[in-house]
């Protein structure tokens, strides 16, 4: 029933009016879009980058370092791409649609890298998850992290630079 409690823990959340459901979807459709969008170029040269890293910087500097020195030049394609994508797609300067952007991004990333493992490595989902928790992993998981917030961070950017001019 609309307006009524669900459940009964701290985090019970009252349904929204009828059809606020519908427009808040149908609103954060395009960002949903941008998202996947996002995952594909930015996954497209994390993709190249890491092929070069694997096979060219690790044997040399180790996988930390290399996963290390990877980040700023995978975070600057995520900030150019993020930037390109919100533009062209009139994404809205809001935290909302901006978040929902960089989670579905990031969603598709988490989902493409396991499914990768598994399918193209033989990983288990304890082995993939054992490969995070490595020092390299957890660099590599920050840095995901990062570019996921990258779209909600533009929102600041832009905003300082009106403000200055």
């Amino acid at each position: 029933m609309p307006g009524s409690c669900i459940g009964r823990s701290s985090l019970c959340t009252t349904l929204p009016p009828e059809g606020a459901t519908k427009r808040f979807y149908a609103g954060c459709l395009p960002a949903v879009q941008a998202g996947a969008l996002y995952f594909v170029l930015v996954f497209a040269g994390g993709f190249v980058l890491g092929a070069l890293r694997v096979a060219l910087v690790a044997p040399a500097l180790g996988a930390v370092a290399a996963v290390a020195l990877e980040m700023p030049l995978i975070l600057a394609i995520a900030w150019l791409t993020a930037r390109a994508i919100i533009a062209r797609l009139a994404i809205a300067r809001s935290a909302v649609p901006r978040l929902v952007m960089g989670g579905s991004a990031f969603a598709l990333l988490l989902t493409a890298e396991y499914v990768g493992s598994a399918a193209l490595m033989g990983m288990s989902g304890a082995e993939y998850l054992a490969k995070i928790a490595t020092h390299a992993g957890l660099i590599g998981l920050t840095g995901q992290i990062l570019s996921a917030l990258i779209p909600l961070a533009q929102i600041w950017r832009r905003e300082r630079n009106v403000q200055a001019g």
